[in-house]
């Protein structure tokens, strides 16, 4: 589940297929009212394993409710084999050139090669602010020895790192 990006009341979905065309990946949403496609996302090139990682959710900030949802590619290429990259996206209203049910923001590379930053998702109001935080699992970071392990928090009114959590 993905809250209600198409903002018809019911619950959307998105599902991942990593393994789409040559492990570019994509992830399709679905209406939570008549299971119809609502958009197709591609991954960026081959490899990437767009959509191996997702999450989402619907957040009131102030008087409007806004969805967000991050989609992982572990495997992200350029600038670093395997450093793993999250995109985020969210319905926007006020953008004319989005006229899909979720429109593309930020993304953030993965710091190191190998890492796999992106393997694991969560979204949600975790430190009591009024916007929501994203967490980002790195299951291969190296900080506190090989591939310890690390996630990342970065909150979302801003995209600016929070807090690190490493294994």
């Amino acid at each position: 589940g993905i809250g209600d990006p198409s903002e018809d009341g019911n619950a959307d979905v998105a599902v991942g297929a990593p393994g789409h065309t040559t492990n570019r990946g994509k992830v399709s949403l679905f209406s939570g009212d008549d299971h119809a496609v609502l958009q197709r996302i591609n991954g960026d090139t081959a490899g990437d394993r767009f959509g191996e990682a997702i999450a989402g959710g619907d957040f009131t900030i102030g008087t409007t409710k806004s969805p967000y949802m991050a989609i992982g590619a572990p495997h992200n290429g350029p600038p670093r084999t395997d450093a793993g990259r999250i995109r985020l996206y969210t319905r926007n209203h006020t953008t004319a050139a989005c006229a899909t049910t979720v429109c593309a923001g930020i993304f953030v590379n993965g710091g190191n090669a190998g890492d796999e930053f992106g393997s694991a998702l969560a979204i949600g109001q975790i430190i009591g602010t009024v916007h929501p935080e994203l967490l980002v699992g790195t299951p291969r970071a190296g900080n506190n020895g090989v591939e310890a392990g690390a996630v990342y928090m970065y909150e979302l009114s801003n995209t600016s790192l929070g807090p690190t959590f490493f294994g």
